[in-house]
């Protein structure tokens, strides 16, 4: 029997997902040794006195943290993580509060308010171990004085349903979070900080940067709200937070001590998964190659182009992987995720096409408000006109889950307990 190229896009996600499992990730780049702590490349020594505070927020912090554990033993003194709903690992020497996700709650700012005590009135001599992963913004839900939480989840669904980059909504959650633009390192003074970040956009946008101060500008995306006529609609208090800080880079009153006192290091990234994929597309025998441009436009012009040059490839096996993360405008009232509108563009796209395969998925196991990861599609899955037509009214509801639902392209891991942003994997045998 033929290899099958579905098959196949199943197997090299999997194994993109393995590359970036948190635990595995937290085990090589932390070591615990002759009274020190070792991390990318810099040793952090430890007094018989000194304090081990671990915390954490994210999709990935409960298995980091959980990782963490397993190295330092009883040397922890304590610590608070504070999971995406789903995600939770059993740890027993820290505490943990699930949390919601993409939209924060009630349980996010309890948490938030633990975890900044947690870290507070520690000294020089004590260290603050932090798991930082994607999803931890919702989990830092603590809105900063002046802002609501109500205010905070309007603004939060605003942006997402006016496809808003990643980066673009951290921004402003950053300055509006009593925990973001290092809210948890200023919390912690004059405690040591070294940051594990499993990074599913730039490490200063991950977990709207609460262990980095000063690592934003808002100007751009203030403009970017006016353009897209949503600074009006956002809530009065967002608005006002946000104009004050308008033409401000509060980056030269920094205190450097505060820099200094405080390490990140990536553990992983979404590059570690696509080398990952693209390593596994190779030994099945295919010449496969990076996406020169990251997934970050509209989904459905993403599938569309990323299904026309799967097309233009030339005879197979040929493979490309893109990586990023897409938006949404969201018209419909349907369920579904940017992943399952990508794929579903790119099957309208390879309608009739024989030998190709087109998964996208997310990293965490969890595409918009489905149970799915994504889906995988072929030159098949819309080759029929009931099934196009089906395709185009789903894509036009925002309602790619109920395409998917029944059919054997979706795809559901479950929360995989990491988040390293989306992956596309597009196969012509």
């Amino acid at each position: 029997m033929p290899p099958d190229p579905g098959s196949d896009a199943r197997a090299v996600f999997q194994a993109a997902l393995q590359a970036v499992e948190p635990g595995r990730l937290v085990r090589e780049a932390l070591a615990f040794e002759g009274g020190g702590i070792f991390c990318g490349g810099r040793r952090f020594p430890l007094a018989s006195s000194s304090r081990i505070v671990v915390v954490g927020a994210g999709k990935a912090a409960a298995s980091m943290a959980s990782a963490v554990e397993g190295i330092l033993g009883g040397r922890i003194s304590g610590g608070l993580i504070l999971p995406v709903e789903g995600t939770e690992k059993p740890l027993t020497r820290l505490d943990s509060l699930s949390c919601a996700h993409p939209v924060p709650d009630a349980r996010s700012a309890q948490g938030t308010r633990s975890l900044l005590a947690a870290v507070s009135g520690l000294s020089p001599d004590d260290l603050v171990i932090a798991c930082w992963s994607g999803g931890g913004s919702s989990c830092l839900g603590l809105p900063v004085e002046g802002i609501s939480p109500e205010d905070l989840a309007v603004a939060t669904r605003l942006l997402l349903a006016n496809h808003f980059q990643i980066h673009q909504l951290n921004q402003v959650r950053r300055v509006c979070l009593q925990a973001g633009d290092g809210g948890v390192a200023r919390a912690a003074a004059p405690a040591r900080i070294l940051a594990l970040v499993l990074c599913d956009a730039e490490m200063a946008d991950v977990a709207s940067g609460p262990t980095m101060p000063g690592a934003f500008g808002l100007d751009g995306v203030i403009a970017g709200l006016r353009n897209w006529r949503v600074w009006e609609k956002l809530p009065e208090g967002i608005r006002v937070r946000l104009a004050a800080l308008e033409g401000k880079d509060h980056r030269k009153s920094l205190d450097p001590a505060a820099r200094q006192r405080v390490y990140h290091v990536s553990v992983g990234d979404g590059l570690a998964a696509a080398e990952a994929a693209l390593h596994e597309l190779r030994q099945r025998g295919y010449a496969a190659t990076l996406a020169d441009q990251p997934l970050q436009w509209e989904a459905r012009m993403a599938g569309v182009a990323l299904g026309r040059q799967l097309k233009a490839m030339g005879k197979g096996p040929q493979a490309l992987v893109a990586l990023g993360e897409t938006t949404v405008a969201v018209k419909g009232s349907g369920r579904g995720g940017r992943n399952q509108e990508l794929a579903l563009a790119a099957a309208l796209e390879l309608a009739g096409e024989e030998g190709v395969a087109f998964l996208a998925a997310g990293t965490d196991g969890v595409d918009g408000s489905s149970d799915a990861a994504g889906a995988v599609v072929t030159g098949q899955t819309c080759a029929r006109k009931p099934d196009a037509d089906a395709a185009k009214g789903a894509l036009e509801a925002n309602d790619s889950h109920a395409f998917f639902l029944e059919r054997p392209e979706r795809l559901v891991t479950g929360p995989t307990g990491t988040n390293v942003a989306d992956l596309v994997v597009a196969i012509r045998r």
